[in-house]
């Protein structure tokens, strides 16, 4: 049987289960407005297709120092590497980049 996935509300994004990491949850939360968030240099870029909500604003600067580390390069979630698409394009197996083996040792889980 498949069931439809419901749309989430902001108020249901706060208290998900997958989004037990706050800079996860932040993220999802900005993706689900339209909105983007990238590095640019030492600052946050926020790009936006609506309005965000002054608490969500209030947590990315809360999380910046965790959102700089993290957006644009390669993390661990758990027990699998994350690779973003805003990523330094050699990270990209996927694209003729660097094998996954040479990112995870030079991204080590720690």
């Amino acid at each position: 049987m498949v069931r439809k996935a419901r749309k989430m509300s902001l108020k249901n994004w706060r208290t998900c289960s997958l989004f037990d990491d706050p800079i996860d949850r932040i993220v999802a939360e900005i993706h689900s407005l339209g909105a983007s968030i990238h590095t640019d240099g030492e600052r946050l870029a926020l790009t936006r297709a609506s309005r965000i909500p002054p608490q969500l604003i209030e947590d990315v600067r809360q999380h910046k120092p965790e959102l700089l580390a993290r957006l644009g390069k390669p993390y661990w979630r758990g027990n699998v590497i994350v690779i973003p698409f805003d990523s330094d394009p050699r990270f990209h197996w996927w694209r003729g980049g660097q094998a996954l083996s040479e990112t995870r040792r030079e991204f080590p889980k720690v």
